[in-house]
């Protein structure tokens, strides 16, 4: 049921190994999971290759539509590199900023696993985004560890009764003895020795503090469990994926293929394609690929829009119901939608002519306001039932 350790092959004379697992998770979905950066057993180098540093493995790499790149701790130069390879390798989509989510993991052992370690860790990851907005959508931290053992169960019953053993002591005894992982490895407990290592081996301390803290206070098992798998960032990472990857999934790929024949047309000279790409991506259907290469053009120019313009962006991009690109709920009417849209209009008409950013600016706007434009009139001949 597990992959083994050893295959019986030279590292070096393997290409690609294949892994197939019996998970509805993968249905619909192809994982790649290139080696780390920087490894001491030089496992970089096909990390490269395969980031179409070489030509040769150019052919491997499209078949990928998006990258999650899990970054720990501080970013390095190498993983900079690669981030720099990939957008390069997507750039004929203009839509790099939707295909590539940070993943900055093990967050709880910044600052040594200390009290607020994770708070130190989501604003390092805020940090990052910003830094690499130009590579990255958005930068989510995690807590792989929780994640994993949340999801396949790895507490057992002996565990959940050492935590909630841990839980019943005497709160300035537990404060002390979960205060780092020394002390709790060391000093005196109501639990064997082994059972605190298989405690640190799934939930490390930090996660150990925190299911402890929740039992304390008088939550129950699931209860104490579900608050541990919304701090890991699972779910938070999913709802990325699916914002960025899978709602716009056909806006993608028709970039991607457009891109692609444009750079025919230029390599063979031919006369007729380019107005004709030109014609199809003009059409009022294909609107979902000028708002990429609108998001893209914001996020890759130095471009004076406040964040919650690009916030904005974003929000027509990685939606695909009238009112969540409207930015509103579920409950709103049609003459509600009809009235964002046109407020929306007039915000980024205003933004175009501001005399800041110059002919960038105003081609976003100009993508902008049309996706407005595009929306009031769906509002207006949509009944509200079908909105």
């Amino acid at each position: 049921g597990s992959l083994p350790p050893v295959i019986g092959e030279d590292p070096a004379q393997v290409a690609r190994l294949d892994v197939w697992l019996s998970s509805v998770a993968l249905d619909r979905i192809t994982v790649i999971d290139t080696p780390g950066l920087a490894s001491l057993t030089g496992a970089s180098r096909p990390t490269e290759e395969f980031l179409a540093l070489d030509a040769e493995s150019r052919s491997a790499v499209s078949e990928a539509d998006a990258l999650l790149f899990v970054m720990s701790g501080e970013l390095h130069q190498d993983d900079v590199a690669v981030l720099d390879a990939f957008r390069n390798l997507m750039a004929g989509t203009r839509a790099s900023t939707v295909n590539a989510i940070g993943v900055l993991n093990k967050v709880d052992l910044i600052g040594g696993g200390a009290v607020d370690a994770v708070a130190i860790g989501q604003e390092r990851a805020a940090k990052l985004a910003r830094v690499l907005r130009t590579s990255l959508a958005t930068v989510v931290p995690m807590i792989g560890l929780q994640a994993e053992t949340t999801e396949t169960g790895a507490l057992s019953a002996n565990h959940i009764r050492a935590l909630t053993d841990l839980a019943a002591m005497d709160e300035m005894e537990r404060e002390l003895l979960l205060i780092s992982v020394d002390r709790f490895t060391t000093s005196p407990a109501p639990l064997p020795v082994p059972v605190r290592a298989e405690l640190l081996a799934r939930l490390d301390i930090t996660g150990v503090r925190r299911v402890v803290s929740s039992l304390a206070g008088g939550a129950d098992v699931a209860e104490a469990l579900a608050d541990l798998r919304t701090n890991s960032g699972l779910a938070r990472l999913r709802t990325s994926i699916t914002e960025l990857f899978a709602n716009p999934a056909d806006a993608l790929k028709a970039e991607w293929g457009l891109a692609t024949l444009e750079r025919l047309s230029e390599r063979w000279g031919h006369r007729e394609l380019p107005g004709r790409l030109e014609e199809v991506a003009s059409d009022p259907g294909m609107h979902a690929v000028q708002e990429l290469r609108a998001l893209q053009l914001a996020t890759t120019e130095d471009l004076p829009l406040p964040e919650p313009f690009m916030d904005e962006l974003r929000r027509l991009v990685t939606n695909i119901t009238l009112r969540g690109r409207l930015g509103l709920t579920s409950a709103a009417s049609v003459s509600e939608c009809q009235q964002a849209a046109a407020d929306g209009s007039r915000r980024w008409a205003d933004a175009a002519n501001s005399g800041q950013g110059g002919a960038a600016l105003r081609r976003v706007a100009r993508v902008v306001r049309r996706s407005y434009d595009l929306m009031w009139q769906a509002a207006a001949t949509t009944q509200e039932a079908a909105v």
